[in-house]
């Protein structure tokens, strides 16, 4: 098979990859920028679609739960028990509105036309002008009993901060939710409507109290879903609209354009009873349009993009990509050439002194003269082996053994991290709990006994408190020195926790376990602590019985710890007898 060289093969691939880019570019511009174009209509489409889908689901999903559980908390409520029990109900939907920030209100409406709600004041900067509210209030609450309107300004703990009194003509059995919930006795939700506490567009949930004429409710702002169109339809989708089967606007991204498309839905909704998706173009004051109309469960999802603009947009940056690219290529060409002719004759030679490498005659090896800064080092690197590669192989054996003592060092120091106290440098509890499992292992094996003594800091709460952390741990260090000096070395001391300490007094009766304990005592009350000066300690002493349970022999030092404690402090104590 004939042999092609680098320089032949650097240049036929570069024309080859020149040519391919070119064509790929004059196809993707001239024919299929139409259908790109529809694409990327269509992919937002589905992933604006999913999205409101997704928070109109999860808003019906969490108001009809809400409003359940509302109505179930108010059954048989009447309007002297609410009015009694006022603070509670308040309580009660102040943790509706805290847990969903899209809600505006909560209210109850009660045969008779009492009526009463609570508003979150943080829903709309404007409600706080309109009604004079101070940065400290939190919550609106409306009452209308007997054709009386009371206003109430609550801050976050419900305390009243002003109030206000005023006649009004509100009757509350007449409002379509309050009749719709009474028909049905279900939960309904209303068309979307200018609220008139606030101008903002939004819609209520309501459902009948259970056994009453009574209804609960709640409103919602669509302010949300409006911040949704807008987030995701910037870039490719001009307007969306989201609409429910009677051709009404729920949402919308501040289009100008609503008419043409209410007729576009009002169609899509009388021809197609199976609610399918439709893409197609259609034409708004002389202009082509691309629209698409995705149902959404009982609501729909419209999207309009200007084809003309999508275009003219996608046609300029594919002209001036191709502008750039020819550029480049031509740019690269001569490079090519002068690039290719300089690489080879390097290559080869340093192909020559990999070849003496391989046959180990590392003194023939020799660098190679080249302007090609990579090659240049590459050179050297070989040289640089082939004269100390005898070296490593030499100084392996060496090496590997220094790094396992250094490995083995830094698990030792591991190791003793691992048991030791940070702060006193005793054991600590895990290596406390092995020590002890061990000793009762020998104490049963062997018949010996060891005891241990359990030792408190009397009132080392105080020194916290009088003199602070920094203090009381600079008193646990000198503690644990008195502790570690007192004890002979076969005995293991450890922080058993806290200002709690242990000392395991191996094969040692009772009778020499408390002897230590005194002996430990009276070094600690004799000590002059470098801060508090003074300071004694409580001990709790017990002996291992053979065969019995460890937790039996520490229970024992607990309480024997506890009596010295409540019998004045600084005893040592033991529940067994010498």
């Amino acid at each position: 098979m004939q042999k092609i060289s680098i320089k032949i093969t650097v240049i036929s691939l570069f024309i080859f990859l020149s040519s391919l880019i070119m064509l790929m570019m004059f196809y993707i511009q001239y024919i299929f920028s139409q259908e790109l174009i529809t694409q990327s209509v269509n992919d937002k489409v589905k992933l604006l679609s999913a999205k409101v889908e997704n928070h109109i689901k999860y808003v019906n999903d969490l108001h009809e739960n809400t409003i359940q559980n509302g109505s179930n908390f108010l059954e048989e409520t009447s309007i002297e028990d609410f009015i009694k029990n006022k603070n509670t109900y308040i309580r009660q939907f102040t943790k509706i509105l805290s847990n969903n920030k899209n809600i505006y209100s909560v209210y109850v409406g009660f045969k008779g036309d009492h009526f009463f709600e609570l508003i979150n004041l943080d829903i709309d900067k404007k409600l706080r002008t309109q009604y004079q509210a101070s940065k400290d209030a939190k919550w609106l609450y409306i009452e209308i009993v007997n054709d009386k309107q009371q206003f109430l300004l609550l801050d976050g703990s419900l305390k009243t901060l002003s109030k206000k009194t005023e006649k009004t003509s509100y009757y509350s059995t007449t409002r379509p939710w309050y009749k719709e919930a009474i028909e049905t006795g279900k939960v309904i939700k209303t068309k979307p409507y200018i609220f008139s506490n606030i101008k903002a567009k939004g819609v209520t949930y309501a459902k009948k109290i259970n056994n009453t004429q009574n209804v609960f409710a709640l409103d919602f702002l669509l302010n949300n879903i409006n911040g949704i169109l807008k987030e995701y339809e910037a870039g490719i989708l001009e307007n969306s609209f989201i609409f429910d089967k009677n051709g009404t606007v729920i949402a919308s991204s501040n289009s100008t354009k609503q008419s043409e498309i209410l007729g576009e839905i009002k169609r899509f909704i009388s021809a197609n009873p199976n609610k399918n998706t439709v893409m197609k173009n259609i034409l708004i004051d002389n202009k082509k349009y691309i629209i698409s109309i995705v149902p959404l469960g009982k609501e729909f999802l419209c999207t309009t993009s200007e084809i003309s603009k999508l275009t003219i947009d996608y046609k300029s940056k594919m002209n001036n990509m191709m502008i750039i690219v020819v550029l480049i290529l031509l740019t690269i060409v001569p490079l090519i050439f002068y690039f290719s002719s300089i690489i080879v004759k390097p290559i080869l030679s340093l192909m020559k002194e990999s070849i003496k490498v391989k046959n180990r005659n590392f003194d023939k090896v020799k660098l190679v003269d080249t302007n090609v800064l990579e090659i240049h080092l590459l050179s050297t690197s070989l040289l640089n082996m082939s004269t100390s590669i005898d070296e490593y192989q030499t100084n392996l054996e060496t090496k590997v053994k220094e790094r396992t003592l250094e490995l083995y060092k830094i698990n030792e120091e591991l190791k003793l991290l691992s048991v030791t106290d940070k702060l006193t440098g005793l054991y600590n509890r895990m290596k406390l709990d092995v020590v002890i499992e061990e000793e009762v292992n020998r104490a049963n094996r062997y018949d010996q006994k060891f005891g241990l003594i359990i030792i408190d800091i009397d009132f080392f709460k105080s020194v916290n408190d009088t003199y602070g952390h920094q203090v009381g741990d600079t008193v646990l260090v000198e503690f644990a020195s008195i502790l570690k000096e007192s004890v002979r070395k076969t005995d293991i001391v450890g922080r058993w926790g806290g200002e709690e300490f242990i000392v395991i007094s191996i094969e040692s009766s009772l009778e020499s376990t408390l002897k230590l304990a005194n002996k430990i005592r009276e070094n600690i009350e004799q000590f002059q602590f470098s801060i508090v000066k003074h300071k004694t300690a409580s001990f709790g002493v017990s002996s291992y019985k053979r065969n019995e349970k460890i937790e039996e022999t520490i229970n024992r030092a607990d309480k024997a710890l506890y009596l010295a404690k409540e019998s004045g402090r600084n005893q040592v104590m033991s529940l067994e007898k010498k």
